[in-house]
């Protein structure tokens, strides 16, 4: 398999393999990846945004509902992972 980096600075097409070793594969999985970072970056705000509401019901509120919404957020991309991976098996 042709690295991605020789791949490119020889300006030859990626060579993509199937199976876990193809880019797809790979893409797939740093999504995913980058998915998870910014859902732990988004909790980690909306907590500070929490214990630095002060009481006020409105910024309790949109903490709670941030945090909520990232963990929604992970879950749909860790469920979206599953399901593409289980398409590109099939193929």
């Amino acid at each position: 398999m042709i690295d991605l980096l020789a791949a490119i600075s020889l300006n030859l097409p990626f060579q993509a393999q199937g199976g876990k070793d193809g880019w797809f594969s790979i893409f797939i999985s740093n999504l995913l990846y980058w998915a998870a970072v910014l859902a732990v970056i988004s909790v980690v705000i909306s907590g500070f945004m929490y214990t630095t509401s002060a009481g006020d019901p409105g910024k309790l509120a949109k903490a709670k509902r941030n945090i909520i919404y990232s963990i929604i957020g992970l879950l749909l991309a860790v469920f979206s992972y599953a399901i593409v991976n289980e398409v590109v098996k099939l193929i």
